[in-house]
């Protein structure tokens, strides 16, 4: 059964605020409807585009193979590009997204020869030869899957910098007194910014620490309340909403 994932309602009914984070496939098909489809939501110039064979079924299951210097392959999964984009764009670029858009399409030749899996392969040929709606649920399924992906990581950064934040909290308030952990977290993340040791530092004019504690809180919120929409084009373009 697929994992239903908590989504916002479609962009006709709750159109994004914010700027958008959108994954398509690499097809040339639908490079004109993928744009006009985001034109359509009044999204010009407010999204960041990434480009997967599959959409969210190659960004979830496939990957580079790369060669290593002593000959042996390794393989570079595509989701870790996925996620490090994303984490730069909203940490490092400050893009304001709230949403990510998953943009899938029938008759997708990645599906027929490139997902792991024989038997989705062998289905999803057979369903695009009957009747492309047929393909829907399969696309769907993948789409959920990535979603929770998504969800997953969004929160593991929040996480991350929820307990950022306390560290920098702590070290305002006792100084030098910190507990050898949070000194070891601070410096993990800040130090190398900065112009002396941690050690040296005085509490009252620590001004790095307090714009280090405004930067982390940001970071906290921009990360919270980021939701996943999924759509499949039919080869017209027209957009069908997954969840």
């Amino acid at each position: 059964m697929t994992k239903k994932s908590s989504a916002p309602k479609s962009p006709t009914k709750n159109p994004p605020q914010k700027q958008v984070l959108l994954l398509s496939c690499m097809d040339l098909r639908l490079a004109d409807d993928t744009a006009r489809f985001m034109d359509a939501y009044n999204l010009q110039n407010r999204y960041d585009h990434l480009t997967f064979a599959g959409a969210a079924m190659g960004a979830l299951h496939l990957g580079t193979p790369i060669e290593q210097s002593n000959r042996s392959m390794v393989t570079l999964p595509w989701k870790k590009v996925f996620f490090h984009h994303f984490q730069v764009a909203i940490e490092v670029l400050r893009r304001e997204i709230k949403d990510v858009f998953l943009v899938e399409h029938f008759d997708c030749g990645a599906y027929k020869n490139l997902h792991p899996s024989a038997d989705v392969r062998r289905e999803y040929e057979r369903l695009s030869r009957m009747d492309m709606k047929l393909l829907e649920p399969i696309h769907a399924e993948e789409a959920a899957a990535f979603a929770d992906e998504i969800k997953e990581f969004c929160d593991e950064r929040q996480a991350f910098h929820g307990t950022v934040l306390v560290a920098i909290q702590t070290l305002i308030t006792v100084g030098s007194n910190a507990p050898s952990e949070v000194k070891k977290l601070f410096r993990q993340v800040f130090e190398p910014e900065s112009t002396c040791p941690i050690e040296k530092w005085k509490v009252p004019a620590a001004e790095l620490l307090y714009r280090k504690l405004i930067e982390t809180e940001l970071k906290v919120a921009a990360w919270k309340d980021i939701g996943v929409r999924a759509y499949v084009l039919d080869l017209k373009g027209n957009p069908i909403d997954l969840f």
